[in-house]
């Protein structure tokens, strides 16, 4: 299920993604050299006009495939990280376990659907026609072989470690305070609330990080940043 929910948010944030990659790979060598994306809107813009309003979802075909194998594994395993780390109360678990968790759930998803990863970047910063996802699957293996599939991938998990250590500690724990406090109750409201203070958390702590993996997925064999 946490797989199909992310599809499902992935779809309605996938114009958001786009525009992200475009405006963190603008000024580089390369098919984004000739274009100059400067803000969200101006971009977005700028896309919709030059690749059609389906140009807002390059890489969606991809970006599903991601989250049904990177999303599945890292909230699937969080909670048992969580239990291999001494939890016994959820109402009473140290913060410092929920971001180990959530580290150690990131790192292994991430590391695991790198190469999903690799396929949405790509796709996602074609300026051209639009590809399938299987012929820039032949260009990332003809650029250099299987490994190609896993650049950046360090760079990936310690985005990664520091998103889910960073998302699911802010939330279960901003959750169970609310909770506890009588505040709020269990329902839609709630888990509303968390995950948009989680999401804002998210971009403060990965913004960084996140442009660098953009940038190294993105660059052509041969090329060092």
């Amino acid at each position: 299920m946490a797989g199909l929910a992310s599809v499902v948010a992935q779809t309605c944030t996938q114009p958001v993604e786009v525009v992200k990659t475009r405006l963190q790979i603008s000024g580089e060598v390369g098919a984004a050299a000739h274009k100059t994306y400067n803000s969200f809107l101006g971009s977005a813009t700028m896309v919709a006009r030059n690749e059609g309003f389906f140009g807002l979802y390059k890489g969606m075909s991809a970006a599903a495939l991601r989250e049904m194998s990177y999303s599945s594994l890292r909230f699937g395993l969080y909670e048992p990280f969580k239990r291999v780390l001494g939890e016994s109360d959820a109402k009473h678990t140290p913060i410092w376990k929920k971001f180990a968790s959530g580290a150690a759930a990131g790192i292994v998803g991430s590391g695991l659907a790198n190469p999903t990863d690799v396929l949405k970047v790509r796709m996602m910063a074609n300026e051209g026609e639009p590809k399938r996802m299987i012929t820039i699957a032949k260009e990332v293996y003809a650029d250099g072989g299987l490994t190609a599939f896993y650049r950046s991938v360090h760079t990936t998990m310690i985005r990664a470690a520091i998103l889910n250590a960073t998302k699911l500690a802010a939330y279960d724990d901003l959750k169970q305070n609310l909770l506890k406090h009588n505040i709020m109750q269990e329902g839609m409201p709630l888990h509303f609330c968390c995950s948009m203070f989680a999401g804002v958390m998210v971009a403060a702590t990965t913004s960084p990080v996140d442009l660098v993996r953009t940038r190294l997925m993105n660059q052509p064999a041969g090329k060092k940043l």
